[in-house]
């Protein structure tokens, strides 16, 4: 199973955990953040959230580098429809 999507799903869920993403998306610089088995780095210039796996981490294997834009994001938090714009605005670099 991937879990290259859990933040999104967790995001989705749990308003507290969205929060905090979106406070790094507010910042006016670089930034980064551990989720479990993964890392998040946010991109202020291109605007854009890479995760990573956090390595060495259980799981942290199930995890795909993956890179979502904040408007991406955003369009998913406020979705009724998420996982269908997870497919769109999602992307897996080579």
């Amino acid at each position: 199973m991937i879990r290259s999507y859990d933040f999104l799903i967790k995001a989705y869920k749990v308003p507290a955990f969205r929060e905090e993403i979106i406070r790094h998306i507010n910042l006016p610089n670089d930034s980064e953040m551990i989720y479990d088995y993964a890392i998040l780095k946010f991109d202020s210039n291109d605007q854009i959230i890479r995760e990573y796996p956090n390595t060495g981490v259980f799981l942290a294997n199930k995890v795909f580098p993956m890179e979502i834009s904040y408007d991406g994001f955003y369009q998913i938090m406020e979705s009724d429809i998420p996982h269908l714009i997870c497919e769109q605005v999602c992307k897996f670099p080579k």
